[in-house]
């Protein structure tokens, strides 16, 4: 049979689309709660600079300890008998996942989501659920970082942090919020001002007086102070899962 692109595109369309499946599957298994899903970090130098390098050369198992703590402290509030998650760290990856699109269309973040998945199953190192690239920059150049984002059931994350020891709580709440978009979780802030969505970016919306809530629902994001002012809190210990969030990733009340 003589040699055809079009054939040779419809195959490599068909392996993707069957990646694709597969791992949607795959969530769907996951997302029984049956065991632990194991969750691989991998460091990685979003700017190149000595700085970050230095800092991600120091990282280690403990400063993500807080996060296999704070969902295993969720799940039992709602009476979940497994521990949801178990974190590992892994080495520091030399080349970074392709970076996200200047414009959204749907057409290129369906590209891009393809060269993520790609990236990933090159990359990825061991056995794991869930991979999060977790991407650091210096604070002293680079004060403001891009949006992180998660395939949605689709085991990957792409994460923005500083590389700062004394932003190790709020890289923590970013990587827990980034988790859970790839089990299903969905944002509860408005994209434009960052303020959460009320009530179920609340953590407590049925407070009197609502403002100022004294915690953020993880995915709402930040602790409202007003009707139009918000913080990040710091560290996880000042956040929850909210009803509907705990209802996304079917974690129900078994009591």
């Amino acid at each position: 049979m003589p040699f055809s692109w079009k054939r040779l595109r419809i195959g490599v369309l068909l392996l993707l689309l069957a990646y694709v499946a597969h791992g949607q599957w795959q969530a769907t298994q996951l997302l029984s709660w049956q065991r632990p899903i194991k969750v691989a970090i991998y460091p990685v130098s979003g700017d190149g600079s000595a700085q970050t390098v230095s800092y991600i050369q120091q990282l280690n198992q403990a400063d993500f300890s807080d996060l296999g703590d704070y969902f295993a402290n969720q799940a039992a509030a709602v009476g979940l008998a497994v521990q949801p998650f178990v974190f590992s760290l892994r080495g520091q990856v030399a080349t970074p996942p392709p970076a996200l699109p200047v414009r959204y269309s749907r057409l290129g973040a369906l590209l891009w989501s393809l060269r993520l998945r790609w990236y990933n199953w090159r990359t990825a190192t061991g056995a794991a659920d869930i991979n999060l690239y977790a991407l650091y920059y210096n604070p002293a150049s680079s004060t403001v970082l891009k949006h992180s984002t998660a395939l949605q059931k689709g085991g990957v994350g792409y994460i923005m942090l500083f590389a700062d020891p004394l932003q190790q709580g709020q890289n923590n709440i970013v990587l827990a919020h980034e988790l859970l978009h790839t089990v299903g979780a969905t944002d509860k802030y408005n994209l434009q001002t960052g303020l959460p969505h009320y009530p179920h970016g609340y953590a407590n919306p049925t407070q009197q007086p609502l403002h100022p809530q004294q915690q953020a629902e993880l995915m709402g994001g930040r602790m409202a102070i007003n009707a139009s002012k918000a913080q990040m809190p710091l560290s996880l210990a000042a956040t929850t899962l909210g009803p509907l969030t705990l209802q996304q990733i079917g974690w129900v009340k078994r009591r």
